[in-house]
């Protein structure tokens, strides 16, 4: 009793050192608890009000928003040769999900802690004023999909420096930004999509670029019923895209809302850049179908295409392309024993269908 008198009425020096420590460690942990509470700790990259500055080669600022939900998408065995092409590609990544992938990430890809439970709260504060999702916070993180043409609104304080952001797989290869989506090309558009667009598609999941301003950025406002009727829901509508493959959900799409608004709203569209694919090759019985080489020279990814068992009387058989997207490949990938070392740093190296990556 007395010795607690005198240590708060004439405290020594050490003592005096032990309390302020103490308070502000008891501080620090009140602070996190109610930022727990509320969602994850994120610290942005950039300050909310910076300004866009152009890279010193004139080139385009872009960043691309990939997820990883989950200890099998972070440790999926393709996921190092995406990140290996990031590394020299001109683009900047963004993941986010949880766990973070359990190995070192290039210098131009950013990391965001965030479960599933985490995102569905960020997406309430951010759209609902706090309202909760319940439903959203059941379903499983392939529900992802549907949020892609949000992420420039939702993660806007990131993305301040850059002229262009963009959703992407990460089960794809990418090649060089500057041979296709250079300063005299990307002037004359708002929305780019990897895909051509021959049955009226306007954005691609894999791959869709949107320029950062306002009305591209707020354009998954306008869906017919309210955004909250596709977030807040048990069903996949494959927003991102056409609404499914059988089109079900076309209605409330990207590439509808594209197509309603983008004349009214002076949105510039383009479709299609040389890209590989591997889903022809699922009817293919033959060695290295859709082959794709990755070189790097000087610090530039160089990627290209090989279909010359797909399309065997094109014109053009092997291609720069500005992506190689393994989506049916990956599942092989997934079965294998995981590729050595030696071919994450082999120069070039090669991924085909069905045998995988190789040196």
């Amino acid at each position: 009793m007395h010795r607690c008198s005198r240590i708060m009425t004439t405290p020594s020096n050490g003592s005096r050192d032990v309390l302020w420590t103490a308070r502000a460690i008891l501080v620090v942990a009140v602070l996190i608890l109610l930022r727990v509470s509320n969602g994850p700790l994120f610290t942005p990259l950039v300050k909310e009000d910076a300004l866009w500055e152009p890279r010193i080669d004139g080139s385009p600022s872009i960043v691309l928003f990939t997820a990883i939900f989950g200890t099998e998408s972070a440790n999926a065995k393709h996921l190092p040769f995406f990140l290996k092409t990031v590394e020299t590609s001109g683009f900047d990544v963004i993941i986010f999900g949880y766990p973070k992938p359990p190995f070192v990430l290039p210098a131009n890809v950013k990391y965001i802690p965030m479960t599933w439970l985490d995102f569905c709260r960020f997406v309430s504060r951010k759209l609902f004023d706090g309202k909760q999702l319940d439903i959203l916070e059941q379903v499983t993180p392939y529900k992802i999909i549907d949020f892609k043409p949000m992420f420039g609104h939702l993660f806007k304080q990131y993305i301040q420096t850059y002229e262009f952001w963009g959703y992407c797989d990460n089960d794809l290869l990418l090649g060089q930004s500057r041979t296709f989506l250079h300063r005299d090309f990307l002037d004359n558009f708002d929305v780019v999509s990897g895909m051509e667009g021959q049955d009226g598609e306007m954005t691609w999941g894999p791959f869709t670029l949107m320029r950062n301003v306002k009305k591209v950025n707020e354009l998954f406002l306008k869906v017919p019923g309210g955004v909250e009727n596709i977030i807040n829901s048990w069903t996949t509508y494959f927003f991102d895209e056409w609404g499914g493959g059988s089109r079900d959900y076309y209605n409330t799409s990207m590439t509808q809302l594209l197509t309603e608004h983008r004349e009214r709203l002076g949105i510039r569209w383009h479709g299609g850049f040389p890209i590989g694919w591997d889903g022809a090759c699922r009817n293919i019985d033959k060695p290295r179908c859709s082959e794709c080489v990755f070189t790097e020279n000087n610090g530039q990814g160089l990627l290209t295409w090989n279909r010359s068992l797909i399309e065997p009387d094109a014109e053009y058989l092997v291609y720069e392309v500005l992506l190689c997207h393994f989506q049916f490949g990956k599942k092989i990938v997934a079965n294998q024993s995981a590729p050595p070392q030696s071919v994450l740093s082999a120069n070039p190296f090669y991924y085909s269908y069905p045998e995988g990556f190789r040196k």
